[in-house]
C-alpha cells in the first residue's frame, strides 16, 4: 500500500506541473 500511496502522489506531483505548464503557455500566448 506504501509503494501505491507513493505512485499516487507522484502522479498528483505531475499533473500540477503539467497544469502549470500548461497555463504558463497559454497566457503566454494571449500576452
Amino acid at each position: 500500500m506504501a509503494c501505491f500511496s507513493l505512485v499516487l502522489q507522484l502522479e498528483l506531483l505531475n499533473t500540477t506541473w503539467y497544469n502549470r505548464l500548461h497555463w504558463c503557455l497559454l497566457t503566454g500566448f494571449h500576452f
